[in-house]
């Protein structure tokens, strides 16, 4: 495709209008071009308020003008102490439970007093609701300050804010205002974005018009390119450019980080992430892609796409149904999950129709029961469907939208099957298979089905992969239903990539083991041993084909760097989540791997040199992407300054913090703190935490000299508020000295930490109460995450008939959610045959697996290592982890592969 001939002119010609195009888009519907409204209560200070720090606190209860608050300043007067100011926004549509919608900070310093101190807020608001910000000073490096106030009688102008009333200490003022500023960041109005666009538009007609008139006048554009030679001539300045910028960023602005090896790591990753692109730019094609050299493009893409549009359409609706088993592991409600599920179901029908031949899809009994079920389902919706006023109405329409959906889609999907087994049956054309594996797939399935209790996606899980066997089975082009499988894997792949690479930061302590696109670093590090597995299918694809065609290893390993690419991105996000779990399963997938290479008896001698082979195509993708992808997940979120937060993550992580921070901010990983964890976790190599939170040095100063000059020992910021306020009380200083002496001889006496005791109170490690006080050994680490227990319990409970619910419960109270091990969960669950049912079918699975890895790793069209891939992943990581779910992304993914090893004509 990318050897076909194109005119230069009209190559050109195609560039800026695409140019021009993004461009306007830019403007609408991307609407990207902001402008500020700022509204505010004055400048002039007719009354200081009480102290502000930790249990003291000021704000308002304001009507939000516009949609987006951008930036909330409020006026400091005096600063007895520097320090961060906390500014937490509550939404009041539920007044008796108001919603936390973000906590942000701002340091406040010496030179910054009297004046607007900015935090940045980046919430989207209802325009006319009400919401309440309260400014505090915070309990562990909090200022101490005192805002100022405007009189009523003093506010004046066109631009003030609709407030309800101020705040002191939890109650509401009458008569003065707090002085703040208030902007609101909108894109730009109707008038300018028509004048802008048109700009846009003249501009792009008129450089159209001259390149045309330079090409009939000239022999510059005269003739053709390749569609490969226009890429290069027209990327290649951008992709030098863009490292360029970003280099000048990190070396010489030093924006990201000041030290060494940091800028180092980020300038290496820079350099190697265009090198990567300019060597897909200017690689030098193999002999099969150019066979459609001198061919036009609009005579090529027509047949390219009757051969392949259905596969890619399967593919895109796999990518989607794949994505959603993510949206039922980030969901926190049953409605969420039901959602997710029904999404996955429709998405999934919707590939299974791809499979039909186009007699099958379209006739008439298909068009009858479109229309038919379509205005049927139109009916039903008007009828049951919630009005706004009832809870959640809008997540239960949806729900009843998509079951009319998946109805519709599953109609015509059996329709379609019904008069393909009948047209297979009369040509006696029924497929062969294979009696072993399809009885224990059908009793592992009977039993869950029957054992289910209360559950309905056991059910939901046979129904499904049932009718995609019959798919599977009557679908003519079932040959190549791997390689669109994990074509499904990559597209979804791609997409959670860069929704990681510009929405989801890289943090130093909250995210320093790096979730990607979920809430939980465990189903984060159990959805890239997925990716693993699907790159390495390709990875060893691409190897045996051209190996097949006689090429050398320098020319193979040129070839493959689309594979390369792909694994070396998984592996190196999957060292970033620092998952031991997910890091066996990858090793397990990968040893099986260049088992099937070394032990291939058709390739005959060259064990060692084949294995070396492969091993280098991973270590060059690891070694080379590993610098690349850390370096891009560090930086490029942070310019783009917009961090996606799920629900779970909002009042714990507090992501919020980051918007608008500086790029250098502590909170951002660095390379010595992943360092350490990385070794702390994986190697248990415990290290003293690294003293990155240079932004503090001022303030210690200023406590410790406080300390000094007061005779007080030292003593935490969050105590010098309480005493602070003590002291107002009148309290004479003496006695709080005293206490503090009395506090440092405790501690000396103990001869460690009151605090660390503690906290190994709580870990059952040391019994204050019954005056133990001398610890002879830290607390060793359990590899095991107290899974080791957790397996115990389930094992005593384990009987024939299974049991209800899956947690087991401790007490009355409390219980464990699950056995993080699929055999004795689905024991546990669905009783001893379930578990055993599900052994045996693994290992059923995995003798099919490698017969038809041997047998179609040379078929182009096929993923032969896919499904072996899958059963060792799913059977390693189920060890420890409860990855047996119609809805989690290995289950979906292993049973899409281990259906179609049913058919005994893959043993030859």
């Amino acid at each position: 495709m990318l050897e076909s001939r194109v005119e230069k002119k009209n190559f050109m010609t195609a560039a800026l209008l695409l140019l021009g195009a993004i461009l306007i888009l830019t403007v609408y519907p991307l609407r990207i071009y902001k402008e500020n409204h700022v509204f505010e209560t004055g400048t002039t200070v007719t009354e200081s308020s009480g102290l502000i720090y930790d249990i003291r606190d000021t704000g308002a209860t304001f009507i939000a003008d516009y949609a987006h608050l951008d930036t909330l300043s409020i006026y400091i007067a005096e600063l007895p102490w520097e320090g961060e100011l906390y500014c937490n926004v509550y939404d009041l549509t539920d007044p008796v439970m108001p919603k936390n919608m973000t906590m942000e900070v701002a340091m406040v310093t010496e030179d910054m007093v009297p004046g607007f101190v900015t935090f940045t807020m980046d919430l989207d608001l209802t325009p006319g609701a009400e919401y309440t910000y309260i400014v505090t000073g915070g309990n562990t490096y909090g200022a101490i300050a005192r805002a100022g106030f405007v009189s009523d009688a003093e506010n004046e102008g066109d631009n003030l804010p609709i407030l309800v009333h101020s705040i002191y200490h939890d109650s509401a003022l009458e008569g003065k205002n707090l002085i703040s500023r208030y902007t609101y960041r909108m894109p730009i109005r109707k008038n300018p974005s028509f004048v802008l666009m048109g700009i846009y538009a003249a501009l792009t007609l008129a450089l159209v018009f001259l390149l045309r008139r330079i090409a009939g006048r000239g022999k510059i554009l005269q003739g053709t390119w390749s569609l490969r030679e226009g890429l290069r001539i027209t990327l290649t300045p951008v992709i030098i450019l863009s490292a360029a910028a970003l280099l000048y960023l990190i070396v010489i602005r030093q924006l990201f980080d000041r030290r060494i090896p940091d800028i180092t790591a980020f300038s290496v990753g820079t350099i190697l992430t265009a090198a990567i692109l300019l060597f897909a730019l200017f690689r030098k094609p193999l002999q099969q892609e150019k066979e459609m050299d001198g061919k036009l493009l609009l005579v090529v893409l027509p047949e390219w796409i009757k051969e392949n549009a259905s596969h890619f359409l399967f593919s895109a609706f796999f990518a989607y149904a794949f994505h959603c088993t993510f949206e039922y592991m980030n969901g926190t409600s049953n409605i969420a999950h039901y959602i997710a599920e029904e999404k996955m179901l429709v998405f999934l029908a919707l590939a299974c129709i791809c499979t039909l031949q186009r007699k099958d899809l379209l006739n008439p009994f298909t068009l009858l029961w479109t229309i038919l079920s379509a205005g049927g389902g139109i009916i039903y919706y008007q009828l049951h469907k919630l009005s706004p006023e009832m809870k959640e109405f809008e997540e239960n329409n949806l729900l009843l939208r998509l079951l009319i959906y998946l109805a519709i889609a599953a109609g015509v999907l059996l329709i379609g099957v019904g008069r393909r087994w009948i047209r297979r049956f009369r040509e006696n054309d029924a497929p062969r298979l294979s009696k072993w594996f399809v009885a224990v797939l059908l009793l592992f399935f009977a039993v869950i089905a029957i054992f289910r209790y209360t559950r309905w996606w056991p059910v939901i899980l046979v129904i499904t992969f049932l009718l995609w066997a019959d798919c599977y089975l009557s679908y003519e082009e079932r040959r190549r239903t791997m390689l669109d499988i994990g074509r499904g894997v990559l597209f979804e792949f791609m997409y959670m990539t860069g929704f990681s690479l510009l929405f989801r930061v890289y943090l130093s302590y909250r995210f320093i083991r790096f979730p990607m696109g979920f809430h939980t670093v465990t189903v984060t590090a159990v959805y890239l041993t997925v990716v693993i597995g699907v790159a390495a299918s390709f990875l060893i694809r691409k190897y045996w084909l051209l190996k097949r065609e006689g090429y050398g290893y320098k020319t193979i390993l040129a070839a493959a760097w689309k594979e390369i690419v792909f694994f070396g991105i998984a592996v190196s996000y999957l060292m970033m989540t620092m998952s031991r779990t997910g890091i066996l399963a990858a090793f397990a997938i990968l040893f099986m791997l260049l088992a099937a290479v070394a032990l291939d008896r058709k390739e005959g001698r060259g064990m060692i040199a084949r294995c070396g082979q492969v091993i280098g195509m991973m270590a060059v993708g690891f070694f080379l992407l590993l610098p690349s992808v850390f370096a891009m997940q560090r930086m490029l979120p942070a310019l783009v300054s917009n961090p996606k937060v799920y629900e779970l993550e909002e009042p714990d992580m507090m992501v919020e913090i980051l918007r608008g921070d500086r790029y250098d901010s502590r909170f951002y990983i660095c390379l010595e703190r992943f360092r350490q964890v990385f070794g702390e976790k994986l190697f248990g190599a415990v290290e003293a935490d690294s003293d990155d939170l240079d932004n503090f040095d001022k303030i210690m100063a200023r406590r410790d000299a406080w300390n000094k000059e007061n005779g007080m020992e030292v003593v935490e910021i969050y105590e010098i508020s309480r005493i602070m306020n003590r002291l107002d009380q009148g309290e004479p200083i003496e006695i709080i000295q005293e206490e503090q002496r009395k506090k440092k001889e405790q501690r000396e006496s103990w001869g460690f930490d009151m605090e660390f005791i503690s906290q190994l109170e709580t870990q059952g490690v040391v019994d204050y109460a019954a005056g133990v006080n001398v610890i002879t050994e830290e607390p060793k680490e359990d590899y095991s995450n107290g899974r080791l227990d957790i397996f115990k319990m389930y094992l005593s409970s384990i009987g024939l008939k299974g049991h209800e619910k899956m947690g087991y419960p401790i007490d009355d109270e409390h219980f464990i959610v699950h056995a993080h091990n699929i055999y004795l969960q689905s024991a546990y669950d669905h009783g001893i045959f379930g578990g055993i049912l599900l052994l045996l079918m693994l290992f059923v699975a995995f003798l099919r697996s490698v017969m038809y890895y041997y047998r179609k790793k040379n078929d182009p069209e096929t993923l032969s290592f896919l499904p072996m891939a899958m059963t060792v992943g799913f059977a390693v990581t189920g060890l420890v982890e409860w990855v047996f779910h119609l809805c989690h992304p290995m289950t979906l993914l292993l049973f899409m592969c281990i259906i179609p090893l049913a058919e005994k004509e893959q043993d030859g």
